[in-house]
Parts: structure tokens; C-alpha cells; sequence
């Protein structure tokens, strides 16, 4: 890795499973699509003082999901998942 930047590094095949997934997990950083710039740039969006924020991340690729409009019909309020059913008859 000597002489390579991180976004065109290929990912060293006797690195520990660790780094490996650290180097591959920046494909996820570069698809945000609510982040911009280069890596480096989108990591620094992606920091809480000096630590990265899992949380940041989650937030910036959860905007690529759409709204649908019968979440409030089928998960009400205070109703634990399992034990929310609804009956479609047809």
C-alpha cells in the first residue's frame, strides 16, 4: 500500500480481516449518496470531533429509502411488531 492513496488501493490479501474490511467498507462511504467530495472529505462529514460516527453513516445512507405513506396503518404507535397484525380480506 506504500505510494497509494486509500480511494485507489487495492485491498492487500495478507492484511488481517480487520483492515480488509475497513479498506472495503470505503465503497459504502463513496455510494452515500447524501455525502459529497472526495473520501477524504466525506470522512470528515462522517466525524464527531475526532471519532467516526456510525450514526452519521446510517443517517446519510438512510436518505436513499422512500417514505411510504401506510407505515402508520400497518405499525401503530406503542404496538410491539409481532403483535401487530392486520387482516386483508379481499
Amino acid at each position: 500500500m506504500k505510494g497509494e492513496t486509500l480511494e485507489t488501493c487495492n485491498t492487500p490479501r495478507i492484511a488481517t480481516w480487520v483492515i480488509r474490511n475497513i479498506i472495503d467498507s470505503r465503497k459504502i462511504v463513496v455510494q452515500a449518496p447524501g455525502l459529497q467530495g472526495n473520501l477524504f472529505a466525506r470522512l470528515e462529514l462522517l466525524t464527531a470531533g475526532t471519532k467516526f460516527s456510525i450514526k452519521k453513516l446510517y443517517v446519510a445512507l438512510l436518505s436513499q429509502l422512500l417514505k411510504v405513506p401506510w407505515k402508520c396503518i400497518t405499525l401503530q404507535a406503542n404496538i410491539h411488531p409481532r403483535h401487530n397484525f392486520i387482516l386483508w380480506l379481499a
